[in-house]
């Protein structure tokens, strides 16, 4: 009887509990809370300072904004590169489609339902 978010700290500990040197991860941080999501990042940088390769799969445009890396995907690659580069309006447009809100001053870009890759 575990919370969505307790679920999916259980199989993160599950998957480092294995030492393997690459982690495939999807939508890590769906289901938990702020906090936990905060000490998840920090286990996960130490994991990347440890020379572990972390691939992670997530609709979370900000999520995706921390990492070193970004591939967007519909359906086909439409960009890889280092977020700051790649995250463009334009980008996230290609990917999402007409899930994507652009807000006022097209700083922030918000998926408003999950889509088919």
């Amino acid at each position: 009887a575990l919370s969505g978010g307790q679920r999916q700290r259980v199989l993160i500990a599950r998957a480092l509990l294995q030492e393997a040197p690459v982690l495939l991860l999807d939508e890590p941080l769906s289901g938990v809370d702020a906090v936990s999501a905060a000490r998840i990042e920090t286990v996960f940088e130490e994991l990347r300072g440890e020379g572990r390769i972390l691939l992670v799969a997530t609709h979370d445009v900000e999520q995706a904004r921390r990492w070193d890396r970004v591939v967007c995907l519909n359906r086909k690659q439409v960009a890889f590169g280092r977020p700051a580069e790649v995250l463009s309006t334009d980008v996230l447009l290609r990917t999402y489609g007409h899930e994507l809100v652009v807000l006022a001053g097209g700083a922030l870009a918000v998926a408003v339902e999950h889509h088919e890759h």
